[in-house]
């Protein structure tokens, strides 16, 4: 009888019941795009910090040390001297280090001065051309190159800070080397070069030591990678940090 009933009231108010239909098909499409962004969020956000053990950066707020040197979503907290750094990279307890120096972008992307290993912790690949070697020679990630049409051989300047309207460094320009893989990762949205770079391009004299070094520490092994920052005395943000 119920059923009767229930089945003359939806012929009987047709525009009603395809509004209910309507508004049940959206709310289920709604919730399971919700459900959906949700893990796919969760698992960026797991994917990018996986594996990294331990972060050393500059004193400040924890949060933004992991936010600007993982995530890269953030100012840099500072800097520490490379030698108290180096002292961390030499542990016998530490199996890999990758440091980090910030300072510049281009187009609001920033530029990060690393090694090779950063490329392979994110398990990327250079896809065209080969990874960065000399000073100024920069590896740009996939997202990048396609958004900005950059291709190798390709040069561009740099600018001061994490905003593209920066002061520009039209004294050195970088050249494209590579395109990385892109692996849905950070490394998707970074245009990586070695740490000198970052180094020259603010006129500081440092030793060419980290690339040397991190190959040391990453030929024993994956286990715990962690990450340093050199200092600069006139205060820029070039701040390597990251640990695994």
């Amino acid at each position: 009888m119920i059923t009767k009933i229930a089945w003359k009231n939806i012929w009987f108010k047709p525009l009603n019941t395809a509004l209910s239909i309507i508004l049940l098909t959206a709310s289920v499409a709604i919730i399971t795009l919700l459900i959906l962004l949700q893990e796919q969020f969760e698992k960026n956000f797991s994917s990018n910090i996986d594996g990294i053990d331990l972060v050393l950066g500059a004193q400040g707020s924890p949060l933004q040390l992991i936010l600007s040197s993982v995530y890269q979503v953030d100012a840099p907290t500072g800097n520490i001297d490379y030698t108290e750094a180096k002292k961390w990279m030499n542990n016998p307890m530490v199996a890999t280090a990758i440091p980090l120096a910030f300072g510049d972008n281009y187009r609001g992307y920033k530029i990060v001065g690393t090694t090779p290993g950063y490329l392979r912790k994110y398990g990327a690949e250079v896809k065209t051309g080969k990874i960065f070697e000399k000073n100024f020679e920069v590896v740009v990630g996939s997202t990048i190159a396609n958004k900005l049409n950059i291709k190798v051989g390709d040069k561009f300047f740099g600018s001061h800070g994490d905003a593209e309207e920066g002061e520009v460094h039209d004294h050195h320009a970088y050249i494209v080397v590579g395109i990385a893989s892109a692996t849905g990762k950070i490394t998707d949205n970074l245009i990586l070069s070695n740490i000198p770079s970052v180094w020259a391009m603010h006129d500081h004299e440092h030793e060419v030591e980290p690339a040397a070094e991190e190959h040391d520490h990453d030929s024993e092994g994956h286990a715990h990678e962690e990450g340093v920052e050199h200092n600069h005395e006139d205060g820029h943000d070039h701040n390597p940090a990251h640990g695994e």
